[in-house]
């Protein structure tokens, strides 16, 4: 199985971890804007050049689009501006600052600058050394407010982003606009492309 594979699947099996903040963007119908003439609401356009590599690194483009080409940063900046509280939107903010300083401490140059294969490697070190989220009910946090680690934030926001994406919707997924009766019971046919929603 390989990566792209992998994020398929993680893909479908990534509901019961959403937070509130993506649960409700998504339900809402947000989308990336438009990228011609587009300005960013929250983020600078250094971190939304920071973010465009770091979530082409996540999903690259292959025989399918990669997450720039569907605009996984403008998603992810609507996001942050339009459902996120000023508490997780300045975590968020902080995050992209600490991860930038952590990678130049660890790598010795920042990530922009980080070759492809050094960029994969850093991400998968930051991937195992990451806590897992807290325990949340519906999205809605059990304890006392505490920021989701950074990388499982954007991780989030970068496959979200991707699976809702029109592009990715109507042309990597099987999408049918006009669905005919319910089938509850279908069989499963190997390689098959999952249902957009």
């Amino acid at each position: 199985m390989n990566r792209r594979e992998a994020l398929l699947y993680s893909g479908q099996l990534l509901g019961y971890s959403i937070t509130g903040s993506i649960l409700a963007g998504v339900l809402n119908g947000c989308q990336a804007p438009p990228a011609l003439g587009w300005e960013p609401k929250v983020l600078t356009p250094e971190d939304v050049a920071f973010l465009a590599e770091v979530c082409e690194t996540i999903l690259p483009k292959t025989d399918t689009p990669g997450a720039r080409e569907v605009g996984v940063d403008r998603y992810i900046d609507a996001m942050i501006a339009d459902n996120y509280s000023e508490q997780e939107r300045n975590a968020f903010m902080d995050g992209i600052k600490t991860f930038r300083q952590e990678c130049l401490s660890s790598q010795g140059k920042d990530f922009l600058k980080l070759t492809p294969e050094e960029r994969t490697a850093y991400l998968a070190s930051m991937d195992a050394n990451t806590p897992p989220k807290p325990p949340s009910m519906w999205g809605v946090s059990t304890e006392k407010f505490v920021a989701p680690p950074f990388w499982r934030s954007l991780k989030e926001l970068t496959v979200t982003g991707y699976f809702t994406s029109e592009e990715v919707g109507e042309h990597v997924l099987r999408y049918l606009p006009i669905p005919g009766s319910y089938e509850g019971c279908i069989p499963y046919v190997t390689g098959e492309r999952a249902w957009s929603l």
